[in-house]
């Protein structure tokens, strides 16, 4: 879903190609991270999926998806469940 957000929401030609990267942060985060280079919208980003993403987190593991958005990407840290590795 994350990845289908970055598409849809920005523009990527073949001379500029949409960058994301997809990467752990310690044990527990995944992180989604791509390009900032919006699309003209007719309407604002309802931003349903990441809503829908995050009651979902706080329901399961009681910990929040992380947003975080400056002039040039668009970052996403989806908590981890962490099994009991090791037993």
């Amino acid at each position: 879903m994350l990845v289908e957000n970055a598409i849809k929401h920005n523009v990527a030609t073949r001379k500029e190609p949409l960058l994301i990267t997809i990467h752990f942060e310690g044990m527990d985060k995944l992180v989604v991270r791509n390009d900032l280079r919006q699309r003209m919208q007719l309407a604002a980003s309802s931003k349903i999926g990441l809503k829908n993403l995050n009651e979902r987190c706080k329901l399961i593991l009681n910990r929040e998806v992380e947003t975080q958005e400056t002039a040039d990407e668009f970052i996403v840290k989806v908590p981890l469940k962490l099994n009991d590795l090791g037993k």
